[in-house]
């Protein structure tokens, strides 16, 4: 009999542990909201109202908002059965500008896409990865354009109201110029029959050189060249036809 009476007591212990360490979730408070709304952190939370909070509760809420991108930083805490989530907002951007630059490299249309595709418009969080690779994307364009000193100084203000604005200045430079191109290594087609499949090439005449910009030199505009070349021979029937070197240099 006095056994019987020992177990049930451990048995009663145990169900009373559990119990305290799984309380249900009565309600939820969330403190420190600017911009996200009370429903965007709801939808994310691996838990509601009703559900037991136990000891992994905090670290999966912590790790579900941070995952969002929206937060700094996330407190997790309960009291009297009141899950309480205090968090603090990443900035949100009050706006983004682009200065200085022309539409020979960047097209207006082309920009507002790229900032839409990476979340750096108005109103968005503002993610420092995604603006320094939209920075990287704008280098590139210009070096693939010929604008080898083109150079971008960011500017980052945060306001009272944890809002970034964001200016980028863009300095072009000059664009790289040909000096001279040759294509060496022809049988069947004359150097100048092929040069004259490049949009780009040696300077024309002073003046229809003004128009033309021929002299400019484009990645873009020699890899549409190469390409014509291949065209023309495979075309012919030269099938084992390959370019054995491109040389460029400044």
């Amino acid at each position: 009999m006095k056994k019987n009476i020992t177990r049930s007591f451990l048995i009663l212990g145990l169900t009373l542990s559990l119990f305290a360490q799984a309380a249900p979730i009565k309600s939820i408070e969330i403190l420190g909201l600017n911009v996200v709304s009370r429903g965007t952190v709801l939808s994310y939370l691996p838990v509601e109202a009703g559900d037991e909070y136990g000891k992994k509760t905090s670290g999966q809420i912590i790790r579900a908002l941070h995952k969002t991108g929206f937060f700094k930083d996330v407190e997790v805490s309960q009291d009297d059965q009141i899950l309480k989530i205090k968090i603090q907002e990443n900035p949100h951007i009050k706006y983004i500008e682009i200065i200085n630059y022309s539409d020979k490299v960047i097209q207006q249309d082309s920009l507002d896409r790229i900032l839409k595709n990476m979340n750096l418009s108005q109103g968005k969080i503002f993610n420092a990865r995604q603006l320094d690779k939209l920075i990287k994307q704008l280098d590139s364009a210009y070096v693939v354009n010929g604008y080898y000193n083109a150079k971008i100084v960011k500017t980052i203000e945060i306001d009272n109201h944890n809002r970034v604005g964001i200016n980028l200045d863009i300095s072009e430079g000059e664009v790289a110029r040909i000096g001279s191109m040759k294509i060496s290594g022809s049988i069947i087609h004359s150097e100048k029959e092929l040069l004259d499949l490049f949009e780009i090439g040696e300077s024309d005449f002073f003046v229809l050189n003004y128009f033309t910009e021929k002299d400019h030199y484009s990645k873009i505009a020699l890899d549409a060249g190469v390409e014509a070349m291949k065209s023309l021979y495979t075309g012919s029937g030269y099938l084992d036809f390959k370019i054995n070197k491109i040389d460029t240099s400044l």
